[in-house]
């Protein structure tokens, strides 16, 4: 009878130390991970206990473990730095070849390729990875105010069609990563220039007909600035944030409204109005990963836009939809 890998990973565990069948604390075999091309990326809390698992038995049990899994190389998961630049602090556990902690993996027709012991990886929002790819988004210019190593850029650029994207991010490692992906993806940096650095400092003013904001728990900080970005004739906004359940539409008319005030500040007269806000997954027991699609107009044409999608022209009660689970 076949076994499951996770089945596999335990049997493997259980003959290096079959006292941990009865001593292992929860989770310390691990029955989830993340596989990452040739690499599995183990939960925090795996193989801790160096009393079931001595050092001179960790070379089999890691061995072992990778053939379970069907890789070369195993990492496990440790808390991310709490600087604002979040960096990954996993660590390799086996990796017999000296290869190092870069991987790579193909996701919805694009390569994504980091170095886990530096970098996250987002594998949790395949479904709005997928939704940028389909944006009705030809021909645009779009920034991406927290590009990290392009999880929506590759996306937008190998399936939406889009004429150029600006891609902002601040850690140096998800920038290289970010350089290297669009080479291995081949998109030159004529149609992806990427900027480095803090996106107040380094983003663009009035070029962009749609911006992206994939920062969590809120990207707040940086409304400002995708408001500067985007065209005098507006744009949207896709702005990501953790919401507590049953708060969505507050927080929607709020985001509606502070955009309406940050375009004010710069001297527009705007219409703003979230016509969409997609749950991505749950975040934290009832906390929500939201993203609002918001749409900015200039309010003299705000009748004719209101009658165009068919909503409402008074943008400062309520977001004209109800929010949409990701499928």
């Amino acid at each position: 009878e076949k076994r499951s890998p996770a089945a596999l990973v335990r049997a493997a565990a259980l003959i290096v130390a079959p006292e941990a069948e009865s001593r292992a604390r929860p989770n310390e075999i691990p029955t989830k991970w993340e596989k990452l091309g040739d690499l599995a990326l183990l939960p925090s809390e795996s193989f801790h206990s160096e009393t079931l698992w001595p050092r001179e038995t960790r070379a089999r049990l890691y061995r072992e473990t990778a053939a379970a899994l069907g890789v070369t190389r195993l990492a496990r998961q440790a808390e991310v730095s709490q600087g604002p630049k979040r960096e990954s602090r996993a660590e390799l556990l086996w990796d017999p070849e000296r290869v190092g902690g870069w991987t790579e993996t193909k996701e919805l027709g694009v390569w994504y390729g980091l170095d886990v012991t530096k970098v996250m990886f987002s594998s949790g929002n395949g479904t709005e990875k997928r939704r940028m790819g389909a944006m009705a988004a030809a021909g645009e210019t779009v920034v991406d105010l927290f590009a990290g190593i392009g999880y929506y850029t590759l996306q937008m650029l190998r399936h939406a069609g889009v004429a150029k994207v600006i891609a902002c991010e601040w850690n140096p490692h998800s920038v290289e990563a970010l350089r290297r992906n669009l080479e291995r993806n081949g998109f030159g940096f004529d149609r992806c220039e990427v900027r480095e650095g803090d996106n107040r400092r380094v983003a663009p003013a009035g070029v962009a007909d749609r911006v992206l904001l994939g920062l969590l728990p809120d990207s707040e900080r940086a409304w400002p600035t995708a408001v500067a970005a985007l065209r005098d004739s507006g744009g949207v906004l896709h702005v990501h944030g953790n919401v507590a359940a049953g708060e969505e539409s507050v927080w929607a008319r709020r985001l509606e409204e502070e955009i309406a005030t940050r375009a004010a500040e710069l001297g527009r007269e705007w219409s703003v109005r979230v016509e969409h806000v997609e749950r991505v997954k749950w975040y934290a027991p009832r906390v929500r990963h939201l993203v609002a699609d918001v749409r900015c107009v200039p309010a003299r044409l705000t009748s004719a836009w209101a009658h165009a999608v068919g909503a409402s022209t008074s943008t400062s009660t309520s977001p004209s939809t109800t929010p949409r689970e990701s499928g």
